[in-house]
């Protein structure tokens, strides 16, 4: 399976319910998609006091089923839309290692994201971090940068100065989760 994300940074002083409103707008019109498995609404305001983002983002992450998934969204008249309004965007992709069951994550409301660098000649097969197991935990690699990503859902992120990666820590609002045909129960 295939995790990606794109991202649009907005301005500062952009006017972040537009935003909000085009997620609830259009946020289910992914439920059932063929091949999706569950697309994250996510976005990051600057005024945001207790989720703290240098910049205002909409950055949708996805879970595809399988590349030819991820091709038919790429060739949508929805995507063609948001490229219209947003800009073309530089799409990030990584190799699914876990994921929390899709209905867990609808429930949830914020996401943390970090990336962190593999170490080069690690084992790929103990790559994933013992956190794995713990529900609310999305973690998947990329062989071309050699970094691992962790999205953690709905859980409160320790970013504390000082600590290994936490300067990597992005916070997100979900504004929707669109479960796709492919749900993973």
């Amino acid at each position: 399976m295939i995790v990606m994300q794109y991202s649009f940074t907005l301005p500062a002083d952009y006017d972040m319910a537009i935003i909000e409103r085009r997620i609830r707008d259009n946020g289910a019109r992914l439920d059932d998609y063929p091949g999706l498995v569950f697309k994250v609404y996510l976005y990051a305001r600057r005024d945001d006091a207790q989720l703290p983002s240098h910049e205002n983002l909409y950055a949708p992450l996805y879970v595809w089923q399988d590349a030819d998934s991820m091709r038919r969204f790429f060739s949508s008249a929805g995507f063609a839309a948001l490229t219209q309004a947003y800009g073309w965007p530089t799409v990030d992709t990584w190799l699914l290692g876990n994921t929390p069951d899709a209905e867990w994550v609808k429930a949830c409301t914020t996401a943390h994201k970090r990336m962190l660098s593999i170490p080069a000649h690690c084992s790929l097969n103990t790559m994933l971090s013992p956190d794995a197991e713990r529900p609310g935990v999305l973690q998947a690699w990329n062989p071309t940068s050699w970094q691992r990503l962790e999205v953690s859902f709905d859980t409160p992120a320790a970013v504390e100065e000082g600590t290994d990666g936490a300067a990597n820590v992005q916070h997100y609002r979900i504004g929707y989760t669109a479960l796709g045909s492919n749900v993973l129960a």
